[in-house]
């Protein structure tokens, strides 16, 4: 567990952490560096960070009450407050060998889309001051190394509960560094089927790769297969994601469009059963909660196996408004009715 309450002590160890660029667009992800003396006073002039425009400084800042800076903080990163987090990685295609042989290089794993919007916030707590990087590294202890060449990178989390989501290629390489601290691991949908109980399992494919996942993530502990929703019909989609028993991580992805310099965002929001906080709630037949395979090969597996939503389209956010509604309706009503209770 962690502690949000509010710390102005300036003791807090070192991190060497690097940057990330990515060979594709080569975005700065990583801004987890070493900050100035506390006791420097910042200019009062408009500069550069981290190669990011800034605007003036309040000095006067550190002499706020420590629970009046503490709320600036957790207003300025979101991410300080919620429970878990969904953090996106993808893998890019290694080079083709130049000698004409079929010795190609794995595909090796890289930053996803969204990710380096959606830390923002985060890395400017871990670069601003000796404060903001204290509570964000007691918040978010834990590193995920990626291999991104001579100074590799670093992305913060909390492996106890933010889970890492990837696609999966046929020939891929993912540092051990990083394997070793994942916990709960998500991966795209494989297509399914329906046994004679109505159960919703996945086909042997599936089935075939969870060895190699354990092998290549030694620690995961909840395997998340991830359901992007389109505009099925609310019925497809299952209640349960709009409960209080399942966890919503929601963030906007914020991009500036190079013709026009104005800012776009878009909305994502992940679903997934809040295990921890209601253990009983997702293994209840009545919640639907999809699972991927049967009680008997989870045994075998040695690791918990659930679905994860994701909603990305106007669309799909309207049949997740509506089932939250229709949710919030029934309840008012049955308020005595413990159908959905966890307990």
């Amino acid at each position: 567990m962690y502690s949000q309450k509010p710390d102005s002590t300036n003791d807090i160890r070192s991190a060497d952490d690097g940057s990330l660029r990515s060979p594709r667009a080569c975005p700065r992800l990583i801004d987890d560096n070493e900050v100035e003396d506390p006791g420097e006073q910042p200019s009062s002039g408009d500069g550069v960070r981290n190669g990011l425009p800034t605007r003036s400084a309040f000095p006067r800042f550190m002499q706020l009450p420590p629970e009046l800076r503490h709320q600036i903080w957790h207003f300025y990163c979101p991410d300080l407050s919620v429970k878990a987090r969904v953090l996106e990685f993808t893998f890019q295609e290694g080079e083709a060998p130049s000698d004409g042989s079929d010795d190609y290089d794995p595909d090796f794993l890289i930053d996803g889309w969204t990710l380096a919007s959606q830390t923002k916030s985060l890395r400017g707590m871990l670069s601003t001051h000796h404060e903001s990087r204290s509570i964000a590294l007691r918040i978010y202890p834990d590193e995920l190394a990626l291999d991104m060449g001579p100074r590799g990178a670093i992305v913060r989390f909390r492996k106890e509960s933010d889970v890492v989501s990837m696609n999966l290629a046929l020939d891929m390489y993912i540092p051990p560094d990083f394997a070793t601290q994942v916990q709960n691991l998500a991966i795209e949908k494989v297509w399914g089927y329906y046994d004679e109980a109505g159960g919703s399992f996945f086909n042997a494919e599936m089935v075939e790769l969870v060895p190699m996942l354990r092998d290549m993530f030694p620690n995961v502990k909840r395997l998340y297969n991830l359901w992007p929703v389109k505009t099925d019909p609310t019925c497809s989609v299952g209640h349960w994601c709009v409960t209080e028993y399942a966890h919503k991580y929601e963030y906007m992805f914020k991009r500036c469009d190079i013709g026009t310099g104005i800012e776009e965002g878009r909305r994502f929001l992940y679903c997934w059963p809040d295990l921890d906080a209601h253990p009983d709630y997702a293994r209840r037949k009545s919640s639907k909660v999809e699972k991927l395979f049967h009680p008997e090969q989870e045994e075998e597996f040695g690791l918990e196996t659930w679905s994860m939503l994701s909603f990305e389209s106007d669309e799909c956010f309207r049949i997740y408004d509506r089932m939250r509604r229709l949710y919030l309706n029934t309840h008012s009503v049955t308020t005595g009715d413990d159908e959905d209770s966890p307990d």
